[in-house]
């Protein structure tokens, strides 16, 4: 079990970290171009990319709760994750209700990522009580680099996108630079990752084989 938690936990961070990286940095005009329209104009935009802004914070730990949570359920123990959803519900109403005075409705999505963040590292401090240690430092160094490559693709999606002034461009313009943005984040990504090792692309493709053996 300890193997295939660490082999789940680098791909979901290998996927998961460029993403909010990516989100944190596009949230925006992402949502400009999704849904800047008619009544849903500049004011409603704001609101919603802050949502999502501070939502993007939590998406690895959402997906990382998910794999621990699974990890329960198979050891036939079913209360653990939902005692410690218990707290963490209590956590995210406390923190919704303090943070939605300086932050608005964005306080809420920032209640949501930190409710997950805690949630994350409760299951998993109980988890490695109950199967053992866990070799964490099997996943935080495959994590740190995904994070380091995440940040170098953000400034560099960041630096392209300085150079427009997407509030004025049209619709298929926007939808153009955005696309663009959103390719060059990820060919960076793959470039980083492949300096550093080749490890989680290698581990991804198996997945992606693998299942598609399987359908055959």
């Amino acid at each position: 079990m300890k193997r295939t938690l660490i082999f789940s936990f680098k791909l979901v961070f290998f996927v998961t970290i460029p993403a909010m990286v990516g989100l944190l940095v596009l949230s925006r005009p992402i949502i400009q171009v999704l849904f800047q329209r008619g009544v849903f104009d500049e004011q409603s935009t704001a609101i919603s990319a802050s949502c999502l802004f501070f939502f993007s914070f939590g998406l690895p730990f959402i997906s990382g709760v998910k794999i621990l949570a699974s990890a329960f359920y198979s050891l036939k123990d079913t209360k653990t994750p939902v005692i410690i959803a218990f707290f963490v519900m209590i956590s995210y109403i406390s923190l919704s209700w303090i943070l939605m005075r300086p932050l608005r409705v964005g306080g809420i999505a920032l209640a949501l990522s930190i409710s997950s963040i805690l949630n994350f590292f409760l299951l998993f401090i109980l988890l490695d009580r109950k199967i053992g240690k866990i070799e964490w430092k099997g996943f935080s160094a495959s994590a740190l680099k995904s994070s380091f490559s995440a940040v170098v693709m953000g400034l560099a999606v960041r630096f392209f996108m300085s150079h427009f002034d997407f509030q004025r461009l049209v619709f298929l313009e926007q939808l153009g630079v955005l696309l663009s943005a959103i390719f060059i984040g990820i060919i960076i990504y793959l470039l980083m990752n492949m300096l550093f090792s080749h490890e989680e692309l290698r581990s991804l493709r198996d997945v992606f084989s693998r299942e598609r053996i399987l359908k055959e």
